[in-house]
């Protein structure tokens, strides 16, 4: 049986959708009771329906007879000399939620660890603590934009 991933131009259904986020709840509660296939509607998806049936993945798609699993793969990284990601010294590194603890320990160890020299901080409250200060001593030039990231109309809490 072939199995490949599927892509991110797989069509999808979006009436379907809460169905599925519903059978995949009731999967996590029992494994291996139910299973999930998108079907293209064509004759050769239907001709390895029973084989795909049978394989045991807990969700796939069948796309031009050909069955298709979800499969997170790793990222391209581009390794320096240690076999750490390198980053491009023109370019601005975004870092979000970069006022909270764990934003700035990211954004600290990308000036210090990697050389980063252009930081965008973004965050929902802009920072006035003297972190900028900190990060500019370390030889990173700093811009902070206040918005929130989850709000398409990125505007800051405080202007809604």
């Amino acid at each position: 049986m072939y199995k490949r991933q599927i892509t991110r131009d797989a069509p999808t259904d979006l009436v379907a959708a809460p169905l599925w986020g519903l059978v995949r709840s009731a999967q996590l509660e029992h494994p291996g009771r139910f299973g999930l296939i998108d079907l293209d509607g064509a004759e050769t998806s239907g001709a390895v329906l029973a084989e795909a049936c049978g394989c045991g993945e807990p969700q796939l798609a069948l796309r031009g007879g050909e069955i298709q699993v979800p499969r997170l793969t790793p990222a391209e990284v581009v390794d320096g000399d240690e076999g750490t990601p390198v980053f491009d010294p023109a370019g601005t590194v975004l870092v979000t939620g970069a006022t909270g603890g764990l934003g700035r320990v990211v954004a600290r160890h990308l000036v210090v660890a990697h050389g980063v020299r252009e930081l965008l901080l973004v965050s929902r409250e802009p920072s006035t603590d003297g972190f900028t200060d900190e990060l500019t001593e370390l030889g990173a030039r700093v811009t902070h934009a206040a918005c929130d990231v989850a709000d398409r109309d990125g505007s800051p809490p405080s202007t809604r």
